[in-house]
């Protein structure tokens, strides 16, 4: 017994006609005769009741239509399910931080999207750090993110060459300064990302370094309304360069002892990759390596 033999079977018992659902089938009607001579034969019992203009299923055939019916549904279902996981199974589950998505989202995950429309990006906006646990614990396939934090068990590739700069309005005390030193930071108050970000551990570490109290007012995960404090409170924020260059009211000011950042890809080790998951490494490691100055 085959679903194709069902399938004519189910059609003839409602079309009560081979010829019509031959026509309905697209399929000759020798066809459709045969799987139903196949099937009588198989089951041992008459299907239809048979007359010139009709074929009318007997009370074995309309127990069999039902049973028939509901088989070819099911299997209809079960390939509509096969379907949807296989589609989720091309899923990419990117973590992508609101700083580093705010610079490289739109040149990265459309262009990827306009090439390879089957495959959906599910984005996590959480930190860089919260982000990177995921992956390590395989809620994430992957994620952007400052590259240098996390080495150990994981593949990365570079995207982004920037740099980690303090942030000031134009008419901030220091904006005059070529750069600055740590303790500068003593007496500032600060704006910043959470805790979970590579951003907020650089400016903690800082002020660890030189015995100093963080001195973080305001967080925000939206780096927008960072700078809007910043401006507003005439204050200051650690940010990426390329970040600060967005506004022409806010000054990017370098340490003396620089602190490169390297934006990137990472993924776990010996980890399971889907295949749109390695398509969109594959679409990353295309992508113009770009040298912020």
């Amino acid at each position: 017994m085959k679903l194709n033999q069902l399938q004519y079977f189910v059609a003839v018992c409602e079309c009560h006609s081979v010829t019509h659902a031959a026509e309905q089938l697209y399929i000759s009607q020798p066809s459709i005769s045969s799987a139903i001579r196949a099937l009588e034969d198989e089951l041992g019992v008459k299907l239809f009741h048979r007359s010139y203009h009709s074929l009318i299923p007997t009370m074995e055939g309309e127990f069999f239509y039902h049973e028939a019916k509901g088989l070819l549904d099911h299997a209809a279902q079960i390939a509509e399910n096969m379907e949807q996981r296989r589609r989720r199974s091309q899923n990419v589950q990117l973590g992508v931080p609101p700083m580093i998505g705010s610079l490289l989202y739109p040149e990265l995950v459309p262009p990827f999207s306009d090439k390879h429309p089957d495959v959906a990006i599910e984005v996590s906006s959480a930190g860089s750090l919260t982000n990177a646990e995921a992956v390590r614990e395989e809620r994430l396939d992957m994620t952007l993110m400052l590259l240098g934090t996390y080495s150990a068990g994981f593949h990365q590739v570079a995207i982004r060459r920037s740099e980690i700069v303090l942030a000031v309005p134009k008419t901030h005390p220091l904006a005059s300064q070529q750069w600055i030193e740590p303790h500068m930071l003593r007496t500032q108050h600060m704006a910043s990302l959470p805790e979970d970000t590579v951003l907020f551990a650089t400016l903690d570490k800082i002020c660890k370094r030189h015995h100093m109290d963080t001195q973080v007012q305001y967080k925000s995960r939206d780096v927008s309304s960072i700078k809007d404090y910043v401006m507003r409170k005439n204050s200051a924020a650690l940010l990426l360069r390329d970040v600060v260059q967005q506004d022409n009211d806010l000054v990017a000011l370098p340490f003396r002892d620089p602190l490169p950042a390297e934006i990137g890809l990472v993924w776990k080790k010996r980890c399971y990759m889907n295949a749109g998951a390695e398509m969109f490494i594959r679409h990353v490691r295309k992508f113009p390596k770009e040298i912020a100055v």
